[in-house]
């Protein structure tokens, strides 16, 4: 089964929103056998290794950054590669092509509309 990197949260004012809804994408992942990493970015726009079990998920826990062109998640000394990014996230910088062109430009596939039907 792939592994699968969930982004919630986001600086957006529906951040409450994605915090909640990203539950049930990740229930769903899990209960098909995939393996899930919560990344959870915050209003001010940081990133966390987020714990995949809260409910709903919270966008805390290590900092962790997408390293491009890789297209690798890497926190402190550790990486961790995925499969593919499942963008739960609402508003700008998450349904307006923002988050999609960076996922393009280091080479992640993802679920979703592209950019330019995000932007749309």
């Amino acid at each position: 089964m792939a592994n699968v990197a969930v982004f919630f949260g986001g600086r957006s004012e529906e951040h409450e929103v994605s915090c909640v809804s990203s539950v049930a994408v990740v229930e769903a992942l899990l209960s098909k056998g995939h393996r899930v990493m919560a990344v959870g970015i915050g209003r001010d726009g940081s990133w966390h290794l987020a714990d995949a079990s809260a409910r709903p998920l919270a966008a805390d826990g290590p900092g962790v950054v997408l390293e491009i062109p890789s297209g690798v998640l890497v926190s402190g000394g550790d990486r961790y590669p995925f499969d593919v990014a499942f963008p739960v996230l609402h508003g700008p910088y998450g349904e307006d092509g923002t988050v999609q062109g960076m996922f393009e430009m280091a080479g992640v596939p993802y679920v979703g509309s592209g950019v330019v039907g995000s932007a749309v």
